[in-house]
C-alpha cells in the first residue's frame, strides 16, 4: 500500500486529526511509516486528486450534453428563411410575387 493511500484510508476512519497522529495510526494499523512533515503534502495531494476527479466528471457531462442533438422545434433557421416558413425578403406572399398583385 502506498503512502498516499494509507493516508486516505486513515483519514476516511480518524478524520481531522493531527499529523503525528495519523502517521502513528498508519504506522500501527497499516504497517507503512509516513513521517509526520510529509501527512500535510499527502493531504494536499488527495485534495488536488478529488479537484481533479471532480473537472473531469464536469467535463464530461458537459462533453455529453454538447453531443446530444437539438430537439427538431429548436433547429436554427437557414439561409432565406423566416418565422412559419416564409421568405425573409420582406414579401409575405409564398409563390414570390410582390405583395398587391
Amino acid at each position: 500500500m502506498s503512502q498516499v493511500e494509507a493516508v486516505r484510508r486513515a483519514l476516511a476512519e480518524l478524520g481531522d486529526v493531527s499529523a503525528e497522529e495519523l502517521a502513528a495510526y498508519i504506522r500501527t494499523k497499516y504497517g507503512v511509516t509516513v513521517r509526520p512533515q510529509f501527512v500535510p503534502v499527502l493531504k494536499a495531494m488527495l485534495r488536488d486528486q478529488e479537484i481533479l476527479a471532480e473537472w473531469r466528471r464536469k467535463s464530461q457531462q458537459a462533453a455529453a450534453q454538447a453531443s446530444k442533438p437539438a430537439p427538431a422545434d429548436s433547429q436554427p433557421q437557414t439561409a432565406g428563411e423566416s418565422c412559419a416558413g416564409r421568405p425573409s425578403d420582406g414579401s409575405t406572399r409564398l409563390d414570390g410575387r410582390p405583395p398587391g398583385r
